[in-house]
């Protein structure tokens, strides 16, 4: 399982957080939509928000995570590497 957790400064109201998880392809820089994720936040000094999924062995690879305002702008990404495991 992995998450992705949030901390933000929200002043004004009706605000989103968009957490987009994508997938690596041979071939393709992160072409792979696979999960994304729309938070409403609230308006508070530390707004807290996450999302998560649960990895299957057959999810192994490369992945990123984008977080962007409802605007579309990136406020941070993240990239990991899910590798299976031997039994």
């Amino acid at each position: 399982m992995a998450n992705i957790d949030v901390v933000r400064k929200n002043i004004s109201k009706n605000n989103k957080i968009i957490h987009n998880w994508k997938r690596y392809q041979e071939g393709y820089l992160y072409d792979q939509e696979y999960f994304k994720s729309t938070i409403n936040i609230g308006t508070s000094p530390n707004w807290s928000c996450w999302s998560k999924i649960t990895f299957k062995p057959e999810m192994a690879g490369d992945w990123q995570v984008i977080v962007t305002d409802s605007m579309g702008n990136k406020l941070d990404s993240i990239d990991f590497s899910i590798i299976p495991t031997s039994e």
